[in-house]
C-alpha cells in the first residue's frame, strides 16, 4: 500500500476498489482493526498524480442499538461516521456483504449471521418461556414423525384436559 502506511499494531481487514460518491474518480476502501481509509485516486479536483487519503478511526463509526451504521443498499453502502457520512459504491454486491460483515465483526465481535442466528435464539426462548414449550424438541418431533403424528398427539392432550375439565364441571353440576 503505497498511500497508506499501517501501523506496527494495525492489520487490513478488508481491501478493495470502489468509487466514493461525490469524489470523482477511482478509490481504494480499507478496513484495519483500527482505521477505515479511503484513498481517492484520479479526482478531478486533485492535481495530477496527487492522490487523497481519508482516515476515519474505526470508533468514529456510529453505532445505534449495538450495530454499525454501515447501511447497504444494492451496490452502494452508507457509511454513517460521527463528523460525516461516506457513500461507497462496490463493483460488486458479494464485495458489499464482505465489507458489511467484516466491519459488523470488527465492530461487535459477530458477523450478521451471527448476529441473526442470535437474535433467533432470543426469540425462541421467549417463546418457549411464555408458552412452557420447547420449540426445538416439537420442531424435531414434527421432523420424527411427521405433522399428522403431531397434530393427533396434540388433538388427543387437547381432548384429555376437555375430558378431565368437561367432567369436573358435570361432577359439579350433579
Amino acid at each position: 500500500m503505497e498511500n497508506y502506511k499501517l501501523r506496527e499494531d494495525e492489520v487490513v481487514l478488508f481491501k478493495k476498489n470502489v468509487i466514493v460518491k461525490d469524489k470523482k474518480g477511482n478509490s481504494e476502501l480499507i478496513l484495519t482493526n483500527l482505521n477505515l481509509i479511503a484513498i481517492i485516486k484520479n479526482n478531478e479536483e486533485l492535481p495530477k498524480e496527487e492522490v487523497a487519503v481519508l482516515v476515519y478511526p474505526i470508533q468514529s463509526i456510529k453505532m445505534y442499538e449495538g450495530k454499525p451504521q454501515v447501511k447497504p443498499n444494492g451496490k452502494l453502502v452508507e457509511i454513517y461516521l460521527l463528523e460525516t457520512e461516506l457513500e461507497v459504491e462496490f463493483f460488486s454486491k458479494s464485495d458489499l456483504h464482505n465489507f458489511v460483515n467484516a466491519t459488523n465483526k470488527l465492530l461487535t465481535g459477530k458477523t450478521i449471521i451471527q448476529r441473526s442466528a442470535d437474535k433467533i435464539k432470543e426469540t425462541i426462548d421467549v417463546v418457549d418461556e411464555t408458552f412452557g414449550i420447547n420449540t426445538v424438541q416439537a420442531t424435531g418431533n414434527v421432523l420424527k414423525n411427521g405433522i399428522a403424528g403431531n397434530i393427533s398427539n396434540a388433538f388427543g392432550k387437547i381432548g384429555k384436559i376437555g375430558k378431565a375439565l368437561f367432567n369436573k364441571e358435570t361432577k359439579k353440576n350433579k
